[in-house]
Formats: C-alpha cells, structure tokens, sequence
C-alpha cells in the first residue's frame, strides 16, 4: 500500500512516489493568498478574501474601492472591492457556512457597485438567508472586505 501526504483540509497531496497527485480547494481553505469564500468546480475558479480586521473597518465606498484596490497582502496586490452581485454570492456562502468568515460580524459592507454620484450598493451580513443590496450615500461609513480572484487545475 502507497504511503500518503495529506493536507490540513484531507486532500491527497503526496504518493508514496512523491509525484504530486492533485490538490482540491474548498470553501474556507486558506489559498492563493485568503480564505475562499466562493469557488467554481466547473471553470476551477474561485475568490479568495484577505484578512478581515480593524483596518477594514470605516469607509466611504470611494474609500473602500481605494483602499482594496491599493491593498498589497500575502504576496498579492490584484485585491478589489467585489461588485454586489458577488458580495452577495460571498454573504450567502458565509450565511450558510458561517465559520468561512468567523470574524465577520453582522454588519454592513461596501460593494464596488455604483448607482448613481451620490449612492452605492452595500450588503448586510446577519441572520436573513437573503442577501439584498442596499442602496446608500457613498459618504457613510461601512466595512469593505478586499478580495481576489484565483485558478487552479485538478
């Protein structure tokens, strides 16, 4: 019987040949630089989020786009303000998994999505199982949680 490598998550790693087999990501797997939050089996796609903590605390949405998009983290600097559509894809994730982002509190975050000079879209973390974009002046303070995107080959 072949000796094994396994990694934190239960992928197979290594053989006992020591070739590489394949490494699977999942839903709360620390990779490519964050915790995947959303992931895509069939285009083997996926996003990461970076760390989550008092210097994401705060914003102005032009703020939050700016401070995403300038965030240098884990190696990475391709970081952004995801759109609403795919906050609320992270938000539902988190709703139903939620030690995915255990240090999210139930508040509200910035998404990048602009509706008009003076508002933009925010979404709310909590207990609902819906994720709904609210409509809000730019110029209240919120949370922003920068996130990448990813590839991988299985």
């Amino acid at each position: 019987m072949a000796n094994l490598l396994f990694n934190n998550s239960g992928n197979i790693l290594l053989s006992g040949n020591t070739k590489l087999l394949y490494y699977v990501p999942k839903l709360g797997d620390f990779y490519s630089g964050g915790t995947i939050v959303a992931i895509d089996y069939t285009l083997k796609t996926g996003i990461v989020a970076g760390s989550y903590g008092p210097e994401s605390v705060g914003y102005t949405q032009p703020g939050a786009i700016s401070y995403c998009n300038d965030l240098s983290e884990a190696g990475y600097t391709d970081w952004y303000l995801p759109d609403s559509g795919t906050m609320c894809s992270i938000r539902t994730n988190w709703y139903y998994y939620p030690l995915l982002l255990s240090n999210i509190r139930s508040t509200t975050h910035w998404t990048s999505t602009v509706i008009n000079t003076n508002n933009g879209t925010m979404i709310q973390f909590d207990d609902a199982s819906s994720c709904v974009g609210f409509t809000r002046n730019k110029g209240l303070t919120m949370n922003c949680l920068p996130v990448r995107n990813f590839t991988f080959l299985i």
